[in-house]
């Protein structure tokens, strides 16, 4: 049981150096689950007597801690909700990712991507998706195109340890606002179609190391009117295109390589006096 309970928390800690960077919900600040040891209560579960959709309702709405408690307190499936969502039970990715109607926010971690391969795209698989978190996952290149793309209103997205033959990251999205991207390789990472973007945010990011030694390109379009913060680029490891223009150590001041809007731009460097 100690041993179980160490890896929990060593998975939410993982979790939580990802999720650190959004801005938080003051739901999950302040909703917490408790319950009454004193020896009051009469000992009955109340939670299983729940309607399924409401009892996922709530539990998607915690704290990862707070609904890993649901499984002790309840003696009922609620796992299958913090697996599944609102998802109903023939969905959940045995075979294919799952398919949710109302699932606001949905964390993977320590997993092998389903194949989508053979998946439609669309808005219908997760049409209320806002918040997205994938953390040591192996996928491919399509998987993260098809959660993109079947996400609608999706607004902060999070990949930390993503294992993949991923070349190409395109973020896009009409309600994308934030993205962090962390101990993950890719040769290049676009902001294809994000007009509300605030935030792109990576972290220990470099090119695949099949690509001998060439530089992870990083591209902003010229009119990203909200970005404010971007970072953190290393000049040995990234390059920096903004519309067409790549920024180099001699390019010159111009519209064309501004992007007026951003505030803070953070950039590593090792400097040698």
């Amino acid at each position: 049981m100690e041993g179980l309970k160490g890896l929990l928390e060593a998975k939410e800690a993982y979790f939580a150096r990802a999720l650190k960077w959004f801005p938080v919900c003051a739901a999950i600040l302040d909703g917490t689950l408790s319950a009454d040891v004193s020896g009051g209560g009469d000992g009955e579960d109340r939670i299983s007597a729940l309607p399924d959709e409401l009892r996922c309702n709530i539990v998607s709405r915690l704290r990862i801690k707070d609904a890993v408690r649901t499984t002790v307190l309840s003696t009922r499936a609620v796992n299958r909700c913090l697996l599944e969502g609102a998802c109903g039970p023939r969905t959940y990715p045995h075979r294919h990712p799952p398919r949710c109607k109302e699932l606001q926010r949905l964390y993977l971690g320590f997993w092998v991507f389903p194949d989508t391969a053979e998946l439609p795209d669309g808005a219908g698989v997760f049409p209320d998706l806002r918040e997205l978190a994938m953390v040591n996952t192996f996928m491919e290149q399509r998987d993260m195109d098809h959660m993109v793309a079947s996400s609608p209103l999706l607004e902060t997205l999070a990949l930390f340890g993503i294992f993949a033959k991923m070349r190409h990251l395109r973020l896009c999205g009409q309600k994308l606002r934030c993205v962090f991207f962390s101990q993950s390789k890719a040769m290049v990472v676009t902001v294809v179609d994000a007009p509300i973007l605030e935030r792109l945010i990576l972290r220990d990011t470099r090119s695949p190391a099949d690509c001998k030694g060439a530089l992870m390109r990083v591209k902003i379009p010229k009119d990203a009117s909200e970005l404010k913060v971007l970072g953190f680029l290393e000049p040995r490891i990234h390059e920096l295109q903004i519309g067409n223009t790549v920024i180099k150590d001699d390019t010159k001041v111009s519209p064309r390589s501004m992007v007026p809007s951003v505030k803070i731009l953070a950039i590593k460097l090792n400097l040698v006096f």
